[in-house]
Order: structure tokens, then C-alpha cells, then sequence
């Protein structure tokens, strides 16, 4: 940057020295008025905007809906647009507040807490749920209608599910809280109350979820391939393709019954996005130093545990530290064969004591480092390198010494 400021400086000097003798003043232009924009809506009518989806419709983010999340919506962004050529006023089911988190009762929500917000009080910038307390009541029905009928954590076929926005549905976990607050009636569906207000345009972005979710709680639901029945499905559960595609064509049929245009989101690849990506399989460095010291000693107390692995025939699955590169977190893998009770007896065999030799099977008969191929989820940045206080009451229970 020095070097083009020194040329133009330059520059600007020849122009001086080269100048005539012409003393008539120089007449600086006047600001212009900006050229006016023809904006044109061409063939669609956007009159009535009604914006179908979940939480990426909503506005939903960092792990919650909140105020400026919604003011910031995809939908709301299109809308201040659409207003340009023709469109109308769009409306939202706005929560009241910044934190996110949502009360029943006048009690917070188990599962539906604050959003997150950076925190760096460990030194290293990890998610933290924003402390406060929430203000958005669900109880508090809203009156609609709304154009904005994205409802976060919603699956393609919860569109077209009766009830799901029914508080005493929620009770026995039926029903979606972000629903339950705007929903026309307890028996009304998602689409029902979008195709209700006669839309001239829509989007619709769903899917996502359909397997999301199985993939943000570490594969612990099925796959429901084959089974046609979504009330059966659990929450983790990954959609039947027939399902999917059956309710998606049912979700366009109905938008676009009354000659209504609009576009439709594709699905981007879940496990490209930041939440499986930003945190590496092998974040443990050496030259952390509440680390790093405990590296030898804790190759020690695995080189037995190796021996087993490699006497087993899985010597992949041994857990080495390196004391010169970044090494690899130790995970539990379910898709591996359980060597709990192998471990065990091995290891009695080779002298350990039965109560330790039971703790390292329990611990490890399905333990491996991570590798490349592996997506560590971001919530574990905050848990990485700190004790964990479930494992270490469980070693306790087990005979094991608080010093060890």
C-alpha cells in the first residue's frame, strides 16, 4: 500500500509541474443525483409473500430464536425487496427478546435454552449458552396470520401434520413449541395455515432436518428406510425416501393449487457445515502444558491396553499420543465390535487387578482415536481437555482412586 501512495504522490507532483498557464478558475462538478433504479417484478406477484419452512426459514440461529435473528431471516431480507415491485407487508411471529430461550409456565423449556455466544474465558474461544433468563412465553398464543411459517426443527412431513402445533400435544412430546405459538388452532397444519393466506408467491426450504438431526446427535437415531409411517419415526430418526419425496410433491401441490409462483431450496451437504467442521479430529497439542507433561505417562498407561488391541487382531484401535504434532481425540465408536469383556480377561491374564482391568474394558471395548473421516460436532470444543465429571464419578464408583 506505501508503494502505490508514493507513485500516486509522484504522480500528482508531474501533473503540478506540467500544468499551462491557463488562471481561469477551475469549476469542481457538483454531486450527481444518483441514477434512479427500474426495478421490475416481471411475471411473479409478490403481493403475498408466505415464506414455508424450518429453522432456516425462521431466522433461527446460534442455537436459538431470537429478535435479531428473526429480523435477519432469508425471508424478511426477500420481502424488503419484493416491497420495491409490488409487495406487501410481511409479518413474523417475533420472539420478544435476544436470548432465545423459551419458558412453559413461566418455566425455561428443558431443550430449548438461551442461544450460544463466543466465549473466550477458558483462553480459547468455545460456544457458550448466553446466561439470563428468557421472556417468550409459549403459552402465549400469538394472532396470526404470519407470512414468515418457518418453525425450527420441523421435518418435511410435520408440515402436514394436525396438531403439531397443539400445546397439549406438546406435553407428550407430539407437538413444536415455536409452533404452538402461532398456529391458527391446536389442529392446524404448518401448510395449512401458509396455503390459508392465499399466497401470490412463496419459498419453500425443507428437508434439511430429515436427516440433520440424525447427524448432529452422532448417528444415535435410524435410519427408517422402508417405513412409510413418520408417526412412528423417532426424533433422530432419518425419513423414509418415499415419505420424503410423497409429503414434499403433497407441500407443492398444495402452494401452488391457486396459481401461486415461487422457488424451492435445495439441501446442502450437512456435513460441510461448520458444525461438524470447525473443531479437527486431533485438536490435543503437545505444547499445551496441561497436556503435554501428561503425554509419556499416559502412553504408558496405554501400551498395555495396545498389546491387547494388537493380541485381538485390531491394533488400529491402539491410542498413542505424539509429544511433536497434534494427536487425535479418543472416541468411542458404536460400529465397532464391543472387546469389553476381551480386554478384561485379557488383561487379568497379564496381572492387572480385576477392578482396573474391568475399567479399561469398559471404557475402551469399542474405543478408537479419530481420524480424518470422523466429524467432531462443535459443542465438544468446550469439553475437550476438561474433566469429565460423569466419567470421573463412574471411575470413582468403580474402586478407582480420585488421583489416578
Amino acid at each position: 500500500m506505501k508503494k502505490i501512495l508514493a507513485v500516486l504522490a509522484f504522480f500528482g507532483l508531474f501533473l503540478i509541474s506540467c500544468s499551462d498557464d491557463d488562471n481561469s478558475p477551475s469549476v469542481e462538478p457538483g454531486p450527481t443525483e444518483p441514477t434512479p433504479e427500474n426495478f421490475s417484478a416481471g411475471t411473479a406477484d409478490f403481493s403475498t409473500y408466505v415464506a414455508v419452512g424450518n429453522s432456516l426459514t425462521a431466522g433461527y440461529s446460534d442455537g436459538a430464536l431470537f429478535l435479531d435473528g428473526q429480523t435477519a431471516s432469508y425471508p424478511n431480507m426477500m420481502a424488503s425487496s419484493f416491497a420495491q415491485v409490488g409487495g406487501g407487508n410481511f409479518t413474523q411471529p417475533l420472539v420478544p427478546d435476544n436470548l432465545g430461550g423459551l419458558l412453559l409456565g413461566g418455566q425455561p423449556l428443558a431443550g430449548f435454552e438461551n442461544r450460544f455466544i463466543l466465549s473466550f474465558a477458558s483462553g480459547t474461544p468455545a460456544p457458550t449458552r448466553l446466561e439470563g433468563s428468557g421472556s417468550t412465553e409459549v403459552t402465549t398464543i400469538l394472532s396470526g396470520p404470519f407470512n414468515n411459517m418457518g418453525v425450527p426443527g420441523a421435518k418435511t412431513y410435520h408440515l402436514i401434520a394436525p396438531g403439531y402445533g397443539s400445546l397439549e400435544a406438546l406435553a407428550v412430546g407430539a407437538a413444536n413449541p415455536y409452533f404452538v405459538r402461532f398456529a391458527s388452532s391446536p389442529g392446524a397444519t404448518i401448510i395449512g395455515d401458509a396455503v390459508a393466506q392465499n399466497p401470490t408467491f412463496f419459498s419453500l426450504w425443507i428437508g434439511n432436518n430429515d436427516i440433520l438431526s440424525y447427524a448432529t446427535s452422532g448417528g444415535s437415531g435410524s435410519n427408517q428406510a422402508g417405513n412409510l409411517d413418520p408417526t412412528t419415526y423417532g426424533p433422530n430418526d432419518i425419513t423414509d425416501p418415499m415419505v420424503f419425496g410423497g409429503v414434499y410433491d403433497q407441500l407443492l401441490q398444495s402452494l401452488t393449487a391457486s396459481g401461486a409462483q415461487g422457488v424451492v431450496a435445495n439441501l446442502p451437504d450437512v456435513t460441510t457445515i461448520p458444525y461438524f467442521t470447525t473443531v479437527p479430529f486431533a485438536p490435543l497439542d503437545p505444547t499445551n502444558p496441561d497436556f503435554g507433561p501428561q503425554i509419556p505417562t499416559l502412553n504408558g498407561t496405554f501400551a498395555g491396553l495396545n498389546q491387547v488391541f494388537a493380541a485381538l487382531g485390531v491394533p488400529e484401535r491402539s491410542i498413542v499420543f505424539s509429544e511433536d504434532a497434534a494427536s487425535a481425540l479418543v472416541i468411542k465408536d458404536e460400529s465397532l465390535t464391543d472387546l469389553s469383556q476381551q480386554i478384561t480377561g485379557a488383561l487379568v491374564q497379564g496381572g492387572l487387578d480385576a477392578g482396573t482391568a474391568f475399567v479399561f474394558g469398559t471404557l475402551y471395548g469399542q474405543a478408537r482415536q479419530a481420524n480424518a473421516d470422523d466429524l467432531i460436532v462443535l459443542p465438544a470444543s468446550s469439553q475437550i481437555a476438561t474433566l469429565n465429571e460423569t466419567a470421573f464419578a463412574t471411575l470413582q464408583n468403580l474402586g478407582v482412586p480420585p488421583a489416578t
